[in-house]
């Protein structure tokens, strides 16, 4: 992008405040926004975030999810407009892109992965806990604004992932058992220690709220939203159907 900046104002703000905006002119009753957990920090401290963690962005993405929570707020105070802000983490699913999706074709390939000696924890959230989440909230009829964390049910080491993602695809996963800080050095020396924060970094979230406003928890176990993922990954046709295991 030759303005992230730019780009990221464009998306996470003004598109999110120009659909509030349209929403209380409307006289819509309630709008779900999807921010980030990113929000709260790069990576989460020992015992994790939770709904009541101080915001700390840490990029010009979560700067600007930031934002956009924010001027939406500021836009439906004093209107019949309910707004829903949903924090989640990495979002799993049919098609995923990033680190899902690198993590899967490197399962694919066979290569070892070097997560064997990664303790860290981190909170993942499948497509359809998601949006079951967004749903509840919708039809839930809770007035004002609520900002809230929506994740799995349980936090999982990278390498606890890998391995079910391994199992959901019909494969074994492999393992190194590379120190954390040799893979912190070595991803840093490529540019590209983000990547390693993404997997091997903690990032621990103990959703609460949406439990305390609405008895929502997650549908979904995390071994079915990936096996549902891997069934309804698009054939070269573009149709939805079953992946064979050699694929």
């Amino acid at each position: 992008l030759s303005d992230p900046r730019r780009a990221y104002d464009e998306a996470n703000v003004k598109a999110a405040v120009s659909v509030a905006g349209a929403c209380v002119k409307a006289g819509v009753e309630s709008l779900v926004l999807l921010s980030s957990a990113g929000v709260l920090g790069r990576e989460s401290p020992e015992g994790g975030f939770d709904d009541r963690t101080a915001p700390n962005p840490y990029d010009l993405y979560t700067v600007s999810k930031l934002e956009g929570e924010r001027r939406v707020s500021e836009l439906a105070m004093g209107s019949r407009l309910a707004v829903a802000v949903l924090r989640p983490p990495m979002v799993y699913g049919p098609g995923a892109p990033g680190s899902f999706k690198r993590l899967a074709a490197w399962i694919d390939r066979g290569w070892p992965l070097p997560l064997g000696s990664i303790v860290n924890r981190r909170s993942f959230v499948g497509v359809r806990n998601l949006c079951d989440a967004m749903r509840a909230w919708a039809i839930g009829g809770i007035s004002g604004i609520s900002t809230m964390l929506v994740a799995d049910s349980v936090a999982i080491t990278a390498a606890e992932f890998a391995r079910q993602i391994a199992r959901a695809k019909g494969r074994r996963a492999h393992f190194l058992a590379v120190p954390p800080w040799v893979l912190r050095v070595a991803f840093g020396a490529v540019g590209r220690l983000d990547n390693y924060r993404r997997l091997g970094g903690s990032f621990e979230l103990h959703p609460s709220r949406l439990r305390e406003l609405l008895g929502w928890h997650p549908p979904y176990a995390l071994a079915d939203e990936l096996s549902w993922s891997f069934l309804q990954q698009p054939s070269s046709d573009g149709a939805l159907g079953r992946r064979s295991r050699g694929s």
